[in-house]
């Protein structure tokens, strides 16, 4: 409370001690830089955050060997980065990043040289969009999400299947419509507001993805879909009810 910048720290274990991880108050004299945790991998060894000078948007990603709190050669220049996002092996990342032309998601093989960095999606998106791109847990799917603006009424979600190689496949592309998705298994769950003011939420089984085999899990009530969790094969459903919270499990 008595910093001037949001300094990042770890905890081991819920009753661990809080360590002090990385700290920007040293990294400018008046107080003008300063950082954000963006993934930690799944063993938590790794962690990935941005370096941002004043109120910029665009900033540099670094990646700290936790053990040894030293930064790794993968360095990423500055940019706008809409999102980050480890293979939970750490043989990797996709990020997403703001181009001239427009959005474009990219893999990043841990200690290559950033210039071979593969495109993976994005051609023909233009500098309007926003496009988020991120690893299942188990590291089995990527799924990409394109916001037509921040405030946008539209979203469009692909994904593809990591294991397989195989091509990104379309989910929704056409309806004017928000969808926020969440992969579990290999089931990815849409809460939408697609014909249905108010929220509701659909299971997609990712080997069958057409339209025609979604299965609504959570209709439409009198609450508003505020989010949900999909978590030990149960939906967590949070609600908001006459201005407050309320959460449901399905």
């Amino acid at each position: 409370s008595n910093q001037d910048l949001f300094v990042i720290y770890m905890r081991k274990g819920l009753k661990g001690e809080d360590e002090v991880l990385l700290d920007p108050h040293p990294m400018s004299p008046d107080h003008t830089v300063s950082v954000g945790l963006r993934d930690v991998s799944k063993d938590g060894t790794l962690l990935a955050y941005q370096v941002r000078e004043g109120g910029a948007d665009e900033t540099t990603i670094h990646f700290m060997d936790i053990d040894s709190r030293k930064n790794l050669a993968d360095q990423m220049p500055k940019g706008r980065y809409f999102s980050i996002s480890m293979m939970p092996d750490k043989s990797g990342f996709y990020y997403s990043r703001l181009e001239k032309e427009g959005p474009r998601v990219y893999y990043h093989p841990m200690g290559t040289d950033l210039s071979t960095d593969k495109e993976i999606f994005g051609e023909g998106y233009g500098p309007d969009k926003i496009i988020g791109a991120g690893v299942s847990d188990d590291g089995r799917y990527l799924l990409i999400n394109v916001f037509h603006g921040s405030a946008g009424q539209k979203t469009e979600v692909y994904f593809q299947d990591l294991v397989k190689k195989g091509p990104i496949v379309t989910v929704v592309s056409d309806l004017d419509a928000r969808f926020s998705p969440a992969i579990a298994g290999d089931h990815l769950f849409l809460q939408t507001n697609w014909s249905a003011p108010n929220g509701r939420g659909f299971d997609v089984d990712l080997r069958k993805p057409l339209r025609e085999n979604w299965r609504e899990v959570i209709p439409e009530g009198k609450a508003v879909v505020n989010g949900f969790s999909p978590v030990g094969g149960k939906l967590f459903v949070n609600y908001l009810e006459n201005v407050r919270s309320v959460v449901k499990v399905f």
